[in-house]
């Protein structure tokens, strides 16, 4: 260990609160030892928080070139660099005799008028001007192939005119902006439509008669077993009797506004029973009507009319499913923008973009940590575990994200519309009607 090392170390271990058994001293010592490494290209400061230090005072240590310097640091500095009142420090590395790069091409009128170009760019991505519209890209190459004609030769022009070619081409490009989730979802979804429709369609070819004649019995008895139960129901009167009994003596009594009440309770349970009497014999005379028709076939008819309609509802799941197709390829379409539209929406976010899906995630998340064991004891003193609670837990883990799809695919034709429109239609017409905006205002 050279003299100088010595010296910083020794000052640390006589001046800090703590003495030899710092902390800090191991992080800092490896810190000075590439200090040494590198001082011929560096300079290393480090800055010491007063609450190290025994006269609770900010220092300032330097390492330069081979040499240990120390400053007190005045209250001023240590506010200004944030150190007073910290039991910390913090490290600077400044390089000695930095090689300045200099670039003369800065000065030239080309790069003058590319410069130019880029400031006709109304959006700052990244930190640096891009195109903010289509009509913004159009301008741009219009101009860049003036300059082209103008300073076409010129090695340094040639390799910036490139780089504003290479980024005009990208803004315009159409990159996925979409819900990768959604997409698989959808996509399964209505692959299990069209294998529900085709299986339907299959069965239905397969109904011999004999099946067709015990479906058609099943159903005769299942609906006359239904109208003989309602038969009963509406026999049964002793219920709407007993409330008709109920208001006919609470109209004898004195008329007070407790008595007015119980009666137009009354008379409302009559009148929803009135309501339900019509409803069920509705229904009788429906079931009725089907018990008939189903009676009027042999099993012969009955299996072709079973075929055919089970037929027309294969075909109808069939037609849905090539229906919401449509609506699906629609949304994979939408869900490429032009790169120009994502970043300006990523300029206007403030926060990063969150998935769609996030909120399923944390919901799910949430009902599995909220399962546990329930643990009972026996009349007997022995106890056992009850872990219900996890099976209930995982069934509506599986079941949200199936819910939550079906409602996607249910909904599709709205969301696929709504992303054409937004991501696809109005960024290509957007200066068109800022522009049809602006002379309404004027107007």
């Amino acid at each position: 260990m050279n003299n100088e090392k010595l010296k910083v170390m020794q000052w640390l271990i006589d001046n800090n609160k703590f003495g030899k058994e710092a902390g800090f001293l191991k992080e800092f010592e490896e810190e000075l030892n590439k200090a040494i490494k590198k001082e011929e290209k560096v300079i290393t400061t480090w800055m010491i928080g007063n609450e190290l230090l025994k006269d609770n005072n900010c220092y300032m240590l330097r390492w330069n070139r081979g040499k240990f310097e120390v400053e007190k640091m005045s209250k001023e500095e240590a506010e200004a660099n944030e150190i007073l009142g910290h039991r910390s420090y913090l490290t600077f590395v400044k390089e000695i005799n930095p090689v300045k790069k200099t670039n003369n091409i800065k000065d030239t009128t080309w790069f003058n008028e590319i410069e130019e170009i880029y400031r006709t760019f109304s959006l700052i991505f990244d930190d640096k001007y891009t195109p903010g519209s289509r009509r913004e890209i159009k301008n741009a190459k219009i101009e860049v192939e003036k300059l082209k004609k103008k300073y076409s030769g010129n090695a340094d022009f040639d390799k910036e005119i490139a780089f504003l070619d290479t980024v005009l081409i990208k803004s315009n490009k159409r990159k996925f902006s979409g819900s990768k989730i959604t997409l698989i979802g959808v996509f399964l979804g209505i692959l299990i439509i069209f294998y529900m429709g085709g299986k339907v369609k299959m069965e239905s070819g397969n109904l011999l008669i004999d099946k067709a004649e015990q479906i058609q019995k099943d159903k005769i008895v299942k609906l006359e077993r239904e109208i003989k139960g309602k038969e009963d129901w509406l026999g049964n009167k002793s219920w709407s009797d007993s409330i008709k009994e109920e208001i006919k003596d609470l109209k004898k009594q004195e008329q007070s506004n407790q008595i007015k009440e119980r009666i137009a309770v009354k008379e409302k349970q009559i009148l929803e029973y009135d309501t339900g009497v019509k409803k069920v014999k509705k229904e009788m005379k429906d079931s009725q009507k089907e018990v008939d028709f189903l009676k009027s076939m042999t099993a012969e008819e009955y299996r072709d009319y079973q075929v055919k309609s089970e037929k027309e509802m294969a075909d109808s799941i069939s037609g849905y499913a090539w229906l919401t197709f449509f609506w699906f390829a629609l949304y994979v379409v939408a869900s490429f923008p032009t790169v120009y539209t994502i970043n300006k929406r990523e300029a206007k976010r403030k926060k990063k973009k969150k998935s769609s899906w996030a909120w399923l995630f944390v919901v799910i998340a949430a009902i599995l940590n909220s399962a546990h064991t329930v643990r009972y004891k026996r009349s007997d003193g022995s106890t056992y575990d009850d872990n219900s609670q996890f099976m209930g837990a995982v069934a509506t883990a599986i079941a949200l994200p199936i819910v939550a799809m079906i409602t996607v695919i249910i909904l599709l034709k709205y969301i696929a519309i709504f992303a054409f429109l937004t991501n696809i239609v109005i960024p290509y017409f957007d200066e068109e009607i800022s522009d049809f905006k602006k002379k309404l205002l004027k107007k």
